[in-house]
């Protein structure tokens, strides 16, 4: 697209000049105003979007974690959808210790998750890494053992125990539950 200012002779307005004229008057834009006008206009690949099987759930994570270091950790297994990353925070600003990340593919979903569950922290706590699951939908029970977690089985909810992966990569195999 034209990112120029007014466009050509009789075209229409590129993202510069729809920016110019919301910003009015010369105001400088921020950041934010451009990511809001980009989710609003849906210029971005991936649109609206819901959690889904492509959506991945941490939990462990450390206290200062923000969306900039799920953006870093994340992002190298695929293609994250536009405002799909998040950390839970507390009245304070700190995390709560959990996030979600809705990967573009299952595929990216999946790496993640096979790489990342399990992983230890430099303070000998877990990363639990798994496929949301719509709690709703069902009544209310998990489908804890079923294998690959193709229907989000895996207990994706709240901080009860040790969840065994399964088939997940490196030591994470002989993990004791």
């Amino acid at each position: 697209g034209d990112w120029g200012g007014k466009g050509g002779k009789g075209g229409k307005p590129g993202m510069m000049g729809m920016m110019m004229g919301m910003m009015g008057g010369g105001q400088p834009a921020t950041m934010a105003d451009l990511w809001k006008l980009l989710l609003r206009h849906r210029v971005l690949p991936g649109g609206t979007w819901a959690n889904d099987e492509r959506t991945v759930c941490i939990r462990g994570l450390p206290s200062d974690t923000t969306e900039a270091d799920l953006l870093k950790v994340f992002s190298p297994f695929g293609a994250i959808l536009p405002g799909g990353v998040r950390v839970t925070l507390n009245e304070d600003g700190t995390a709560k210790g959990n996030g979600m990340v809705n990967f573009a593919d299952m595929a990216s979903a999946q790496s993640a998750i096979e790489t990342l569950n399990n992983c230890m922290l430099p303070d000998g706590r877990f990363l639990r890494v798994t496929q949301w699951f719509d709690w709703k939908g069902k009544d209310g029970k998990g489908e804890k053992g079923e294998k690959g977690g193709k229907k989000g089985g895996k207990n994706g909810k709240g901080g009860g125990g040790l969840i065994k992966p399964s088939g997940t990569a490196g030591e994470a195999e002989g993990a004791e539950g």
